[in-house]
């Protein structure tokens, strides 16, 4: 903050001295810089340090001053930090205000010239309505707790209505200030706030009603602030009182409560009493239910004796609220045990009935089939549903964790399949796809607090982390904890021995050797200014200081972007930077070529290699240390080109992708995305695909060739016309090469580039096809003309068409052909001529064919895809918003991928169902097509990228054995996943 701050004199890299005597000469002022509430981390003390001794310990010192603020607990060990330093320093205590110094406090910035003229604001303060007196005797009446922060909500919050009612002469009155408390508005609006932040800091005690219980036991029953002891703490919160004194420190923070003699805590202040009563009595947290039945029943009982038992939902209640409120007494413990008791002998009383039903069952058996139908028809019914509500619920959870949200896709998806809602694959496709994004990391180790350091275990078989919480702790790759090492304070690293026996671990007054089974070896104090674990080393009984020259136990990065960490083999180089709420790592090569990046939750993250580089571990503060692995690389988006993509072709066995490209080049990846060879041409080059075997590439191109390409043997083979060529694709066995041009002819070509038939149409030849025995061509042209020929050159039938001819095809038979014609009709064909059938698709239509196993024929133009039977009659209309460029249907049949010109590609079932979008792109989409598997798509756009796409059912499979976080068993719970 310094820093940026001090460069405002500027363009020039000065030092820090020479930047503050320049604001200073610039502005003719002495520089007087005030840093508020510095953080409680002794490392960010030691740099801001060196700062000001480079400022202020030169022979020309400033004429401005730093003034520094700290909290009273942390003022003693950073005045320590400043006498050890030299520094020059005066110490000024805050005093709590007087009774002149708040209305001082009110009233001040109408009263100073300058603030005066630049907000413009009037308080009143007449006779008859004197803010400035009765609020500060409000806040100062009878109550000796939290004054100025709770004056500053109140300010603040009546300049924003005043400003908001008149910004260009505010006035914050009487009338504005009573109805904002007499409503409560402003104090429910602080109270919302600050329980916000706690929720950040920890869900537990807010979700559980915990910290409102906490809150309730600081009110009176007159509706004041009221002293809560720590004798009476310890005996209401006694088998959770370590949680409920972190909340409590918490809550002192966020100004809700404030310190009481005797170790003793009083709610912030009186005004917050009505609101933290009035939420505690309206409150559903299980916490506050829990309560409500236990005091209800009080109420209905006295004496040692219990007379009454929770029943069953009453006693689920209770248990599940437990962690929310006070500490049972013992007349509450005797009712729950009783009520317990209750509940087995009722659960004993329901399995011997169910017995009894099921002998009766027996006698009925006739229609047990009958009933077992409609309790499966049930059943699906309520899968069905209860998959669409867990695919909300990922839907919701998605920008707080992507991988849980994944999860939960992935257990709604599970239950029914393939027959799952639209809504479940839409939503597992849509987070699946975000990986290039966020990536999904494959193990959470949480803690309570901050997380300093997580490293590997020399082996790379353990986790080891240290945290904020007072604990180091062990774990698996799967994110099982196996070991955990209390601590009094927060540890800010822990590391393994070389042969990974020994853990060592230190905090701001300690350092400890432990054993790998928890035992405590050795422990010796340290200075407060001690804080890296490189100073220390062990011989195997004690600890010693490290000698000079000794190497890191480990590496580790903090989140300042200029640093970075090394693999171990020096191969891979990562670097963090902030990116919002979250901090982006990217993962480099030695050669300086970016691999992969991903976002990970956490202003201050650290991160490290594992020992093999194939998995990157990050320890954050937002509470947790997570395993990323990356072994598999997630491919989904290819590297982007200058211009647009028209065609991508894949071949499984070499797994490897052919594009070609409005760059006038085609080019092959590997699957990991990586340009392995290119091909060019002269102009744009219009489609390259792989012949059956997967050796050669066909490409076609507007510079009047297609060229046969054989990567391997690094040779290619021209075949040229006069003009563009405007289709080029091998035959079925692989053989021959069909090419079709804008000079009026369709060649056939052998694999060498000999002219074996030339082909002549009176009109620019639009494409060719050859039938599936590859014994007939067919091919349309510009005259309106689609021609039959066979192999030998002879023309076999001439189809004439009313309008212009878009595509043609082929039956999977080779009996039929389809024709797609500017008319809107679809026409279908014998091979002898005969006009077998027309479908009226109501927009231009330019694609026609039939499905794989030939019962299904698809058409498309303008916004519509239709589905028709083999004779012609409509299934079912696929409706877009913008033109459909493409369409493709999977091999086994079950679904269709279509494109459109609006960037986005749509996966369908057959019966008309959206089951995914695919809406990375931000331009046209040329092509769209399944993989042979059928598992992925592929996309190729305006936008100069390549694409590809998991289908639902390859997402499902793929997750089941992929490295991905599963969620636990409380995390099931959470979401009702069974």
């Amino acid at each position: 903050e310094l820093n940026r701050l001090v460069s405002l004199a500027g363009k020039e890299k000065l030092s820090y001295h020479a930047q503050w005597l320049a604001i200073e000469e610039q502005t003719g002022k002495p520089l007087v810089l005030i840093l508020d509430e510095l953080p409680h981390d002794q490392e960010v003390w030691k740099a801001l340090l060196q700062i000001m001794l480079s400022i202020f310990e030169s022979k020309s010192s400033p004429r401005g001053k730093l003034i520094l603020s700290v909290d009273e607990e942390m003022h003693i060990p950073f005045r320590d930090l400043l006498r050890a330093s030299g520094c020059a320093y005066a110490e000024v205590f805050l005093q709590p205000l007087t009774w002149d110094e708040l209305q001082d406090a009110i009233t001040g910035i109408t009263r100073t010239p300058v603030t005066r003229d630049q907000y413009r604001l009037q308080i009143e303060d007449t006779s008859a309505n004197n803010l400035p007196i009765t609020l500060a005797g409000d806040l100062t009446d009878g109550d000796t707790t939290l004054v100025a922060p709770y004056l500053q909500v109140i300010l603040s919050s009546l300049w924003e209505k005043a400003i908001s009612e008149n910004p260009q002469s505010p006035a914050v009155t009487m009338q504005a200030y009573q109805q904002g408390m007499m409503s409560g508005d402003i104090m429910y609006r602080f109270y919302t706030q600050q329980i916000t932040q706690l929720k950040t800091w920890s869900e537990m005690p807010v979700q559980s009603g915990l910290a409102l219980d906490l809150l309730y036991r600081h009110t009176s029953a007159l509706g004041k602030s009221n002293t809560l002891d720590a004798a009476t703490r310890k005996q209401t919160y006694g088998d959770r009182l370590s949680v409920v004194n972190s909340l409590l420190k918490q809550c002192k923070e966020l100004f809700l409560l404030t310190g009481a003699q005797n170790d003793g805590s009083n709610l912030g202040h009186n005004l917050l009493a009505q609101v933290v009563i009035r939420h505690y009595s309206i409150s559903l947290s299980p916490g506050q239910q829990a309560a409500r039945i236990l005091n209800a029943r009080s109420v209905e009982t006295s004496g040692p004796t219990v007379a009454n038992w929770l029943n069953e939902a009453d006693l689920e209640s209770v248990e599940n609220g437990m962690e929310g409120m006070r500490s049972l007494n013992a007349e509450e413990k005797a009712l729950l045990e009783l009520s317990r008791t209750k509940k087995i002998q009722a659960q004993q009383d329901r399995k011997r009935n169910r017995v009894i039903r099921i002998a009766l069952v027996s006698i009925v058996a006739v229609f047990a089939a009958l009933a077992g139908w409609q309790w499966y028809v049930a059943n699906q019914r309520y899968l069905y549903s209860r998959a669409g509500e867990l695919a909300f619920t990922a839907r919701d959870i998605l920008a707080e964790d992507n991988t849980i949200a994944m999860n939960v896709a992935h257990h709604a998806y599970a239950s029914l399949t393939e027959d799952s809602p639209p809504l479940v694959m839409q939503a597992m496709s849509d987070i699946f796809h975000g990986q290039d994004e966020r990536a999904l990391y494959s193990a959470n180790f949480p803690h309570r607090e901050r997380v300093f350091s997580a490293v590997f275990s020399p082996d790379g078989k353990y986790v080891l982390t240290a945290s904020e919480d007072g604990y180091a702790k062990l774990w698996d790759l799967k994110g099982n904890e196996l070991m955990s090492l209390p601590h009094e304070i927060e540890v800010t690293s822990a590391v393994f021995s070389p042969d990974a026996d020994q853990i060592l671990t230190i905090t701001r007054t300690h350092v400890r050797l432990w054993e790998r089974d928890g035992t405590l070896t050795d422990k010796d104090t340290i200075p407060e200014t001690t804080t890296d674990l490189k100073l220390f080393s062990t011989d195997g009984m004690k600890i010693i200081p490290a000698p000079v020259g000794t190497e890191p136990t480990t590496d580790s990065l903090s989140s300042n972007p200029l640093n970075a960490v090394f693999s171990n083999d020096r191969k891979q180089m990562l670097t963090i930077s902030p990116e919002g709420s979250s901090s982006l790592i990217k993962v480099w090569s030695a050669n300086g070529d970016s691999l992969y990046s991903f976002i990970c939750q956490g202003t201050e993250v650290n991160a490290v290699f594992s020992p093999d580089g194939k998995s990157i571990l990050t320890a954050s503060n937002d509470y947790t240390a997570k395993l990323w692995d990356f072994s598999k690389p997630f491919l989904h988006r290819f590297p982007k080109q200058a211009h647009a993509m028209n065609t991508i072709d894949y071949f499984p066995e070499t797994n490897t992708y052919v594009t070609a490209s409005f760059d006038s080049t085609a080019k092959i990846y590997d699957g990991s995305g990586r340009l392995i060879d290119k091909l060019v041409h002269g102009d744009v080059v219009n489609s390259a695909w792989y012949s059956p075997d997967g050796k050669r590439i066909l490409t076609a191109s507007s510079d009047s060739t297609a060229r046969i390409w054989n990567p391997k043997e690094s040779k290619v083979i021209t075949l040229r016309h006069d003009h563009k060529v405007t289709s080029a694709t091998f035959s079925h066995d692989g053989k021959f090469v069909l090419t079709s041009s804008l000079d009026s002819t369709v060649r056939v070509w052998d694999l060498n580039g000999k002219t074996l038939h030339t082909y002549a149409h009176q009109g620019d030849v639009i494409s060719a096809a050859f039938s599936s025995d590859d014994q007939r061509i067919a091919a349309i042209s510009s005259d309106q003309v689609m021609i039959l020929w066979n192999t030998e050159g002879d023309s076999i039938h001439m189809f004439r068409h009313p309008a212009r001819i878009f595509s043609v095809e082929f039956s999977n038979d080779g009996n039929t052909l389809l024709t797609a014609c500017a008319d809107s009709l679809v026409r279908r064909w014998s091979g002898s001529g005969e006009l077998l059938g027309e479908m009226v698709h109501h927009e231009k239509p330019k694609i026609a064919f039939y499905t794989p196993d030939g019962q299904h024929i698809i058409t498309g133009g303008g916004k519509l895809v239709k589905i028709w039977d083999v004779n012609g009659t409509l299934l079912d209309s696929l409706i877009h918003t913008e033109n459909v460029t493409s369409i493709d249907v999977s091999p086994d049949d079950k679904e269709i991928v279509t494109a459109c010109i609006d960037g986005t590609a749509y996966l369908w079932y057959f019966n008309g169902d959206l089951i995914a979008e695919y809406k990375k792109h931000s331009g046209k989409i040329n092509y769209a097509c399944f993989v042979r598997d059928g598992n992925h798509v592929l996309t190729a756009s305006d936008d100069g990228y390549v694409m590809r796409w998991r289908t639902p059912r390859a997402i499902y499979a793929g997750l089941n054995v992929a490295p991905v976080y599963k969620l636990s068993k409380m995390e099931l719970e959470k979401y009702g996943i069974r």
